[in-house]
């Protein structure tokens, strides 16, 4: 006969079955269940005890006897009363005992477990007195329940933490945020103790059951925002370099022989194994442009197959910034990037030791690295560090090394005497360029077979170009940059002037860069040597790297004639001028190698370019510059605007940033320099023509710097710099924002700041008026904001930002990352400095209240009733702030009652920063069931997804997405425009992650009469424009067509149809690649009434649009297609469509291509032709 069914067993059941599936160790779970007594707790405690007074170090365990006792007589009331199984007795006990024995191998954390524990028994109730309630009131028995389940959330919390590998690494960080959850069970024991002591009553129970789950789960999602948002601000506050950039631009030029020498090697196999502790440290060394840095990136890729990767790509470019502490800071954020723990740790230290003190930030980067698991770090390019920092860092991070059994270092550089005295009695080292021949001749071969295709020499030519640069490779001893400069400083010479240059091949790399050097400094005529000698003195001189835009202007000012015209006339060729020693990346002009500059730079080099001179060159025209009259404060905003657009300001950002550091670096030269007239001239020219009549002399109490003494300048220049030092050292440690509050640009002593705000402002108004798609405007200024300014002309506003001269593409990713620089946690205390400042994480918020208000804390609550109906809506800003949702909760009818376009703004507020639980609070449930019908709210939605991606608030993006598609129709064609509109928001954010969220949310259709496939959202115009020509995103985007299988899933008409999406948007040839290549038809449309994806391209005017109709055109596009009239509707005119070459873009082709529509036409039918010879010849 079956067994009667108890609930209350059930009940008791349940709670340990959900204990032991979270706990997710059936081996500890086990171990737990062998303690089914309080005698064994005892036994153990007696233990502890004795071993403590053996080592002089008693701790007071006689605590912990309340709580054990009133366990105690809760195990005797649920054993008696409710015939509690051994398993449920087991779970009382066992815990506690293992978590005693755990702890007290280290004194703090046992001290804090017992104190916790003894708070806990304080508060447990007199069960056995419990008893004769027993026949009087049932509920009694949901209660003790509800105990069982908070005294299991106890355990389960301390288990977990202290059940880490590494836990005594992370204590002093970790435990004050689960202290703070054992908390939330505390506060719940502590109401259920008083309901024991009073009549309980069913509706009190149903209460409590809710309180306890709602409590942990608010818990745990506040403290992950919180957490989250204090990484971010820290993280945004230190700015640690970052090199995902740079890993992503060398792998795409490896060639694949390079490394394959590498990865078979011994060697390398042995310290790439984490079980062989023999290599710990690897040494790739090699002579400069071995490919050192490239098989770095084959490392880098091959390690993160087996564990956690930390790398640089460390850069002469930097040099100037890059210190010890800033290489440990940069691999600190990469081991915390993507861990909570590990962030709760980072956010829980010290934030200016963090910032200033190499030693704790290294104690740090050990304590992550020790609880990371298997971790690899690869640091190339070590050699280009100024020999100082790099043996501070390398000998701390090789020490960190011994606390961390699972990591090992990999070190890529030159053989340099301090790296190897360092490294001689701890690495491995392999030799890069003995063993590189083959990958180099790999590379000569591919580079050669490209240009000869290209160029399309004549064959005898071929064959003699072929046989001069056969002993290239052995030339090269190793150097795959002796190689690449060689092939480049051919690659646009006539075949007699190949065969002269290849004649006699260089000696070295030193005698490639002097033939290099030998032809700038013979160039013709003298205007032209004298440019392209400044061009590579800025270059090696400037503490920043210059844009191609500004090195442009800089190169029109004539520091002579300051009434000038500035504007630049005509765009310049860099590498065609100097030669294959430059390059453009980024944006930013910049060497090849660092090499380069050592070479040029060298005072024993004839022709050598000498860098006072360039620092005095690049000065003046800076000075002279923001001397001009476009730089006058009397301007008008019309001006302003008016040169704006005719790029009058292309080198404002880096004169205005760079000037004085320049000037500084002349300074700094001693006392035996004395600069020249020309620069003191300027420099008093500059400090009277724009003085600030209104400086704030604030600052004036801060001592003088002596670093501008020349010994020459006048006295009011003295004064000037002086002052000009101190703004920029009060700059540097501010939050001084150029678009948010002017109170700070009187502490600037010249109106360069004012200016600035005003350019910034004009430029920022320009760019809301850009066009979003491929057609535009009549009259726009699209081309000449990018013209000038750049694909990427949004910058951040803080002053103190050290990425401040990093450009990004659009104003969300900027606006996204000056959020970063936002303090959000404040001080409470009214008139207190950090009342409005803040700080950086809720630790060093709560240390200041600890230190500065500790008697004066109360807990007064606020009154909505009591207030102005002016102070409730900052009110509730401060609130959602905070995420103080009991607070929110509690004053929903007033909120109701605020005003819309607030609630819109609480909305973005909750989106980018806050909770999910404020999120689905303060969200009207009307606005989640109205979304797919109601446009405003359509875009309330989109707006907030867009404002949670760029917070980095993913949790609250993931509830956005999750909780909005619910309400959707799938049959609907809105499902799929509305899914369209959030992959765009997505891509735009470049949000990898949110694209994945996205995909496991899209839905099936049902209804099989929607022929359309599941990922026909993601074709969509819509989608595309959002990629705006970006190859991150337009990666993405293939990613995730890759993923819906549309070569093979996708029906040619939608194929088609994404085709004509991309024509109609960004002509991106990469995207139209592919789509060709999937089957869709060149020539796709619909029906004959509508246009073609080559008719869609000639409207554009750009040379992706050009580029665009050649690829199409290559594949045999109809360039005179029939397209009959479309009639726009009953009683409407009929639209006519012209001719393909009558378009603008056909029109203007050869602005782009250098050759007319129909030489274009006639090119591809050419090339067409020989492809078909070509297919029937193989």
């Amino acid at each position: 006969m079956a067994a009667a069914y108890d609930p209350v067993q059930q009940a008791f059941e349940s709670a340990s079955r959900d204990f032991r599936s979270n706990l997710g160790d059936d081996e500890l779970y086990q171990e737990i269940l062998k303690s089914a007594s309080i005698d064994e707790v005892y036994n153990a405690t007696d233990k502890l005890q004795a071993e403590q007074a053996n080592k002089g170090h008693l701790r007071h365990l006689s605590k912990i006897g309340p709580f054990l006792e009133g366990l105690r007589g809760y195990a005797d009331v649920i054993e008696v009363f409710m015939q509690a199984k051994p398993d449920v007795l087991a779970l009382i006990w066992g815990p506690v005992k293992l978590i005693l024995q755990w702890t007290s191998v280290l004194k703090q954390s046992f001290d804090a477990v017992v104190n916790t524990i003894a708070e806990i028994g304080v508060l447990l109730p007199e069960f056995r007195g419990v008893a004769k309630l027993f026949d009087h009131n049932k509920h009694i028995q949901e209660v003790l329940i509800l105990f069982f389940k908070d005294i299991l959330d106890f355990y389960f919390i301390a288990l977990k933490f202290f059940s880490l590998s590494r836990w005594k690494y992370l204590f002093e960080s970790l435990w004050p945020r689960h202290r703070e959850k054992i908390k939330v069970v505390t506060d719940h024991i502590a109401r259920l103790a008083l309901l024991l002591r009073n009549e309980v009553r069913l509706e009190h129970i149903q209460a409590e059951h809710s309180a306890r789950a709602r409590a942990l789960e608010h818990f745990d999602r506040a403290e992950r925002s919180h957490r989250r948002q204090e990484y971010k601000s820290i993280e945004a506050d230190i700015s640690p370099k970052t090199y995902g950039d740079a890993l992503y631009r060398f792998r795409a030029r490896i060639a694949e022989e390079a490394a394959k020498w590498l990865i078979e090697d011994t060697t390398f196999n042995k310290w790439l194994d984490l079980s062989d502790t023999s290599t710990k440290v690897l040494w790739l060394e090699g002579i400069p442009g071995a490919g050192k840095t490239f098989l770095s990136c084959t490392v880098t890729d091959e390690a993160r197959t087996l564990g956690l990767v930390i790398f640089t790509f460390l850069s002469y470019t930097l040099s100037s910034t890059t210190t010890a502490l800033s290489i440990i800071q940069s691999l600190i954020f990469q081991l915390a990037s993507n861990h909570e723990d590990l962030q709760a740790v980072l956010t829980q230290s010290s934030h200016e030791d963090l910032k200033y003190n190499i030693d704790s930030a290294t104690r740090l980067l050990t304590t992550l690295a020790a609880c990371a698991g298997p971790v690899y770090f690869i640091i190339d390019g070590l050699d280009e560090v100024e020999e100082l920092e790099r043996g501070r860092f390398l000998k701390r991070l090789l020490g960190a090394l011994e606390s961390c059994k699972d990591a090992k270092i990999l070190v890529s550089s030159r053989p340099e005497a301090d790296l190897e005295k360092i490294l001689e009695e701890t690495a491995t080292r392999l030799r890069v360029d003995h063993r590189n021949a083959q990958g180099i001749k790999a590379y000569v071969d591919k580079h050669t077979k490209k240009w000869f295709r290209d160029r399309e020499f004549l064959p005898e030519a071929e064959m003699e170009i072929k046989n001069l640069l056969a002993p290239l490779p052995a030339t090269a001893k190793g150097m795959f940059l002796y190689a690449k400069i060689v092939l480049s400083n051919i690659q646009q010479l006539e075949v007699h002037e190949i065969c002269q240059e290849l004649q006699v091949l260089p000696e070295s790399l030193d005698d490639a860069y002097g033939r290099i050097l030998v032809r700038v400094n013979s160039l013709h005529p003298p205007k032209l040597k004298e440019k392209a000698r400044k061009l590579l003195g800025w270059i090696g001189c400037s503490p920043t790297a210059l844009t191609i835009q500004e090195m442009e202007q800089a190169l029109v000012i004539d520091p002579q004639d300051l009434d000038g015209d500035s504007r630049v006339q005509s765009r310049l060729n860099v590498t065609k001028i100097c030669g294959p020693i430059v390059e453009i990346v980024g944006g930013f002009v910049q060497f090849v190698h660092f090499t380069v500059k050592e070479y040029l730079f060298h005072n024993q080099i004839t022709g050598f370019i000498d860098d006072t001179v360039a620092t005095l060159s690049l000065a003046t025209t800076c000075i002279a510059y923001l001397c001009q009259p476009h730089h006058g404060p009397e301007l008008r905003d019309e001006e302003i605007e008016h040169n704006t657009i005719a790029g009058v300001y292309r080198l404002h950002d880096f004169a205005a940033s760079t000037w004085f550091e320049l000037v500084e670096k002349l300074a700094h030269l001693g006392p035996s320099y004395t600069p020249p007239n020309e620069l003191v001239n300027l420099l008093e020219i500059l400090s009277a023509c724009r003085m600030n009549e209104s400086y704030n002399s604030a600052l004036s109490s801060v001592a003088p710097s002596s670093s501008f003494c020349f010994g020459h300048e006048p006295p009011a220049v003295y004064e000037m710099l002086c002052r000009m030092s101190q703004f920029r050292k009060a700059s540097s440690g501010s939050v001084f924002h150029k678009g948010k509050g002017t109170e700070w640009i009187n502490l600037d002593p010249l109106t360069i700041s004012s200016t600035s705000i005003r350019i910034d402002r004009q430029l920022d108004q320009l760019l809301q008026l850009l066009c979003h798609t491929s057609s535009h405007k009549t009259n726009c200024h699209c081309g000449a904001i990018e013209k000038h300014y750049g694909a990427a002309p949004f910058k951040c506003g803080f002053l103190s930002c050290p990425d401040r001269r990093y450009r990004f593409e659009n104003r969300a990713l900027r606006d996204a990352h000056e959020t970063r620089h936002d303090r959000p946690w404040k001080c409470t205390f009214p008139g207190c400095a950090f009342a409005d400042g803040g700080f950086l994480s809720r630790k060093m918020r709560d240390d200041h209240l600890d230190r500065f208000h500790a008697q004066n804390q109360t807990g007064k609550s606020v009154a909505f009733g009591e207030l102005h109906p002016d102070e409730i809506e900052p009110l509730f800003f401060d609130l959602v702030k905070a995420d103080h949702i009991d607070a929110v909760e509690a004053s929903l009818e007033w909120f109701e009652g605020l005003r819309i376009g607030v609630k819109n703004e609480l909305y973005m507020l909750v989106a980018s920063t806050g909770s999910v639980a404020m999120l689905r609070l303060i969200t009207p449930v009307r606005v989640r069931r109205v979304l797919d019908y109601i446009p405003e709210v359509k875009s309330i939605f989109l707006r907030m997804l867009e404002c949670a991606i760029q917070g980095s608030n993913m949790e609250a993006a993931k509830f956005l997405i999750a909780e909005y598609f619910s309400h959707f129709d799938d049959t609907a064609n809105k499902y799929d425009r509305f899914t369209s509109h959030c992959f765009a928001v997505i891509l735009r954010a470049d949000s990898e992650e949110m694209v994945e969220e996205l995909l496991t949310h899209l839905k099936i259709r049902k209804n099989r009469s929607v022929k359309a496939p599941p990922g026909y959202s993601s074709i969509s115009s819509i989608v595309i424009g959002a990629t705006a020509g970006q190859p991150n995103r337009e990666e993405m985007l293939l990613q995730l067509w890759m993923k819906f299988d549309l070569p093979n899933s996708f029906e040619r008409i939608y194929v088609g149809d994404a085709l004509v999406n991309v024509a109609s948007t960004t002509c991106s040839v990469y995207l139209a690649k592919f789509l060709l290549d999937s089957g869709a038809k060149v020539d796709h449309r619909r029906s004959k009434k509508y246009i073609t994806p080559l008719h869609y391209a000639a409207k554009n005017t750009s040379l992706g649009a050009a580029e665009f109709m050649r690829l199409l055109l290559l594949h045999g596009a109809d360039p005179e297609p029939i397209v009959l009239p479309l009639s726009l509707g009953k009683g409407l005119r009929t639209r006519e469509v012209g001719k393909i070459r009558d378009e603008e873009g056909a029109r203007g082709i050869s602005k782009w291509l250098g050759k007319s529509w129909d030489e274009l036409l006639a090119e591809a039918k050419e090339e067409r032709e020989r492809w078909s010879l070509l297919d029937c010849a193989s």
